[in-house]
């Protein structure tokens, strides 16, 4: 998909006029091509450009969407960290039931979880204290996360992702 960004759109303020089109990442709310006269050919302009892969982000849009992305990834690293430590009797040891390795589906539905998995893998495994875990553990999660969001398209298949690369990995 590509990106062109423009100076303003209906995302930001309903009364600005600009030429370009104004497409929202969610979908095509409100959008047109501005010239002198005002928007003109709103439906079909939007639907060949959605066919070709442009979506128009004015820079306020393009810079929300971009903090947005950092936020979701910052609370899912925390939430799998905090979901390991909270469960820290079943989550480390011997033997690991780590609930929080369920969260590894995510990139499924949402890109920027791959490293936040990562991350959070690495921020719950500094607590052991050990440096085989916490470099092959953390290792497991980011390339069963990557091996999830690459085979997002068969969900089945995405699912055993993490299966096989913790049993394989952390079999070890």
């Amino acid at each position: 998909v590509e990106a062109r960004l423009v100076d303003a759109c209906r995302t930001c303020n309903g009364r600005d006029r600009h030429t370009g089109a104004d497409v929202t990442v969610g979908g095509v709310k409100s959008f047109g091509v501005s010239n002198e006269n005002g928007v003109v050919n709103t439906k079909q302009r939007a639907a060949d450009l959605r066919d070709r892969g442009i979506i128009f982000l004015c820079r306020k849009t393009a810079r929300a969407q971009k903090i947005r992305t950092l936020t979701r990834g910052a609370i899912i690293a925390a939430l799998y960290a905090s979901l390991t430590l909270l469960l820290a009797p079943i989550s480390y040891g011997e033997v690991q039931i780590r609930i929080s390795e369920s969260l590894t589906l995510l990139p499924v539905l949402l890109p920027e979880a791959v490293p936040a998995l990562a991350v959070g893998c690495l921020i719950a495994n500094l607590y052991t204290g050990m440096l085989t875990d916490i470099i092959f553990g953390s290792l497991a999660t980011l390339i069963a996360a990557i091996g999830t969001y690459l085979l997002r398209k068969k969900p089945i298949l995405a699912a055993a992702c993490p299966v096989l690369v913790n049993a394989v990995i952390v079999g070890l």
